[in-house]
């Protein structure tokens, strides 16, 4: 049984790692090896673990009655897959504008 406040840190560190690959854009991508590495891991893991934590919370809170940890874990898993989609955006228009 995984309980709302599981739920709250998982949602909080899913957003963290989606936030990672965002803050790249602004400040260059690591140039280290493992840096790289941990680069597309990120980016990886947040393609799909936020959207998915979103989709179980939401699920959650229709189905009996919305706790306010979950709720919370909905708002900020829901803010990773928003991070992500910025970045998705932001590295395609930032290759846009050279062509």
């Amino acid at each position: 049984m995984i309980t709302p406040f599981q739920t709250l840190v998982a949602s909080v560190v899913l957003f963290c790692v989606a936030l990672w690959p965002l803050l790249t854009v602004q400040f260059g991508r690591p140039t280290s090896w493992f840096g790289d590495f941990l680069f597309l891991l990120c980016g990886t893991v947040s393609v799909f673990a936020p959207a998915a934590l979103c989709a179980a919370t939401f699920i959650d809170i229709i189905r009996r009655r919305a706790d306010a940890r979950v709720v919370a874990a909905f708002v900020i898993s829901l803010a990773g897959v928003a991070a992500i989609a910025a970045f998705i955006y932001l590295a395609i228009h930032q290759y846009d504008h050279v062509v």
